[in-house]
Order: C-alpha cells, then sequence, then structure tokens
C-alpha cells in the first residue's frame, strides 16, 4: 500500500487541473461518510450492549460462577461422563492418552557416587507409599483423577509433611469443598490459602447413629513458605 498517495494527490489537486480538485473532494466525502458510518455503527453496538437480553445474559453468568452455580455445573458435568456415551468416550480416551503408556520418575542421584544423596530411593518411597498409591499415584487413581479433571475442571492435592521423617502423604480434596482460593493482594496469579469447607459425618458406636459437623479449613499453597506462619486465618485455623 503506497502511505504516501494521498499526499501525491493533494499536491497535484493543488498544481494540477480541476478534475483531479473535484476528484480529491469526492474521496474526502467518501472518507467523511465512512467516519460517520463508522460511528453510528459503534453506537449501534453500544446501545445493543444495554439490550435487556444481554444484560440478563451476563447477570445470569455472575450468579452462575458462583461457589453454589460451579457445584451444581460439576455435578451435571459428572452425570453426564456417566449417562452420556459420547462423554463418557471423550472422557476414556482422554484418560488412555494421557496415562496409556504408563510413567516413569527417576533422579540422577542414586547414591552410587561418594557422598551423594540418595534421591531415587525417597521418590520410590513416595511413589510406592500405600496412601499415595490409593490416591495419587497409583494406575487407578491416575485414571480417576484424570476423570475427575475432565469434569471438574480443577483437582486439588493436599501434600501431608512429616519434617522429621521427610515423608509426605497425598490425599485428594474434591473440589465442591474448596470454597475460595485467597491470593497475593499484589498479584492474583500467585495463590496464598486454599478455603475448604466440608461436612464431618462420624458415627456413634453405641447407638450406629451418624451426627454431621461442618468444618472448615485453610490450606496454604504449594510453595508458599512466608516468613511468619499464622495459624489463624479469621476464626478458622491454617494447615501447615
Amino acid at each position: 500500500m503506497d502511505v504516501l498517495a494521498p499526499v501525491r494527490r493533494i499536491a497535484e489537486a493543488i498544481s494540477g487541473t480541476a478534475p483531479l480538485r473535484e476528484e480529491l473532494r469526492a474521496e474526502l466525502r467518501e472518507v467523511s461518510n465512512n467516519e460517520a458510518f463508522l460511528k453510528e455503527s459503534l453506537t449501534e453496538l453500544e446501545r445493543a450492549l444495554l439490550d435487556p437480553g444481554w444484560m440478563r445474559l451476563v447477570a445470569l453468568s455472575e450468579m452462575e460462577f458462583t461457589p453454589e452455580g460451579m457445584r451444581q455445573m460439576r455435578a451435571v458435568c459428572r452425570l453426564y461422563g456417566i449417562a452420556n456415551p459420547l462423554v463418557k468416550r471423550g472422557l476414556a480416551i482422554r484418560s488412555a492418552y494421557v496415562w496409556g503408556q504408563g510413567v516413569e520418575i527417576t533422579a540422577r542421584a542414586n547414591g552410587r557416587k561418594d557422598g551423594e544423596q540418595d534421591v531415587q530411593a525417597v521418590i520410590a518411597d513416595f511413589l510406592s507409599d500405600p496412601g499415595n498409591l490409593r490416591a495419587v499415584t497409583g494406575p487407578s487413581a491416575r485414571d480417576q483423577l484424570e476423570h475427575a479433571l475432565g469434569t471438574d475442571g480443577n483437582v486439588y492435592v493436599s501434600c501431608f509433611t512429616r519434617p522429621l521423617a521427610g515423608q509426605v502423604s497425598t490425599r485428594v480434596i474434591p473440589a465442591d469443598q474448596i470454597v475460595d482460593i485467597i491470593c497475593n493482594p499484589e498479584d492474583d496469579s500467585e495463590p496464598w490459602f486454599y478455603h475448604r469447607r466440608w461436612v464431618k459425618t462420624t458415627i456413634d458406636p453405641s447407638t450406629a447413629l451418624p451426627s454431621t459437623e461442618t468444618l472448615e479449613r485453610y490450606y496454604p499453597a504449594l510453595g508458599y513458605r512466608p516468613t511468619a506462619r499464622i495459624r489463624q486465618f479469621g476464626q478458622w485455623p491454617v494447615a501447615w
């Protein structure tokens, strides 16, 4: 595109003949009409955004993406993952594609060199722990978590550590129990705490009757290690 063409046309019109001046005036009128058309189109778009239908859609979307709305959508997705053959097949193919050939985790530091820590032994202990196999690292657990990721959209894994022994136990927290995520006030991409609310059910051995209790707790995000570790966030404890 020749960006200097308008300049040349103006110069020719100034020093040239009347037909060129008329042609330039016609182009200027066309540009003016197009500009008016664009302004009118933008005005119509802004007016359309205030249409009751769009306002209702925005209001419904805000209501649907509340914690309760998200729980309802996850419940519908789980139902489709069981009852709908196409969705069920899609989740199965996804899991087979990701985990079909298995997974192997190894460390270069295996303790064979003098003074080298046996990191491979630590990894093997973590992967072969019965609780970790049942919750995260086992083949059945991986398949279940992949399906949960497809229907729920999120999978939350809590890591319980024993500093003296160095043992890490992993357990999965259902997405419906996470009601809020507290992030860095200056960086929304950095989570600090996960707010969990769940119902604890216990059975009285003497009567064999269940009793329920609603509990709440905050879990720190993996990698969030502040200098001062608070014991409570509001009225609820923090599980460091």
